[in-house]
């Protein structure tokens, strides 16, 4: 049986983030609850992490209101959401 440690609302504190997983304990797999990105000052720090933790089989990660809205703009299917303001910035200053 596999043991889960659910985290969601990361909103972009990658600091935080570092802090909560090393003190987690290990052989556990994480479920990540979405909003990741937004607010915080390290969305995409954030989502690079969380990316490579699902990729190397750690986590599992569904996809919350504030990736789906990044997601919509990025494909031009709605304008940017005041929330998701700041990430588009990165996003365009670091392409």
């Amino acid at each position: 049986m596999i043991a889960y440690d659910i985290i969601g609302d990361i909103h972009g504190e990658f600091p935080a983030l570092e802090r909560l997983l090393s003190i987690l304990p290990s052989g556990r797999r994480l479920l990540f609850l979405g909003d990741l990105i937004d607010r915080g000052p390290a969305s995409l720090e954030v989502a690079e992490l969380v990316m490579k933790l699902v990729r190397d089989d750690g986590a599992l990660c569904l996809l919350g209101n504030h990736e789906f809205n990044l997601v919509q703009w990025r494909h031009g299917r709605t304008k940017a959401k005041h929330s998701n303001r700041p990430t588009i910035e990165h996003i365009e200053a670091h392409p």
